[in-house]
């Protein structure tokens, strides 16, 4: 399964991640009783398709252009996928952008770093990140 974000600036094969989060996605919901609505899953789809941060109206833009959108999707229902996305651990938010990047180990807490100079994201677990903290 490719999870991981090292491989993300990597040749690979992409449609692999987003079956991969959405299969996460599915078990982690019904194991929580939670539901996973289409419109739910389909900003969870855009989101993981690419591996970068995207806003939430960069959100709203991509899902009205896709071809199986019939009409434009409104800001709102976006935030409110987004709030369940966010509250079942399946995406994080990048607080310094306000923007959301999927998250593809959400029973583990990560620490996320973001390079601004690069645009990369590295996602590291919590519990095996060692801090140095000043003195």
């Amino acid at each position: 399964m490719l999870t991981n974000s090292r491989i993300a600036y990597h040749r690979h094969d992409h449609k692999r991640c987003i079956n991969a989060a959405l299969c996460r996605a599915r078990e982690l919901c019904d194991a929580r009783k939670a539901r996973l609505t289409p419109i739910r899953e389909t900003v969870l789809k855009t989101i993981w398709a690419s591996h970068r941060p995207l806003g939430a109206y960069e959100i709203v833009d991509q899902m009205s252009q896709s071809e199986t959108s019939a009409h434009r999707v409104l800001p709102p229902t976006v935030y409110r996928a987004i709030q369940f996305l966010l509250d079942q651990g399946l995406i994080h938010r990048l607080s310094s952008l306000n923007a959301y990047i999927g998250c593809p180990f959400p029973v583990i807490t990560t620490v996320i770093f973001f390079s601004s100079v690069s645009n990369a994201v590295q996602r590291q677990n919590a519990a095996t990140t060692r801090w140095i903290m000043p003195s």
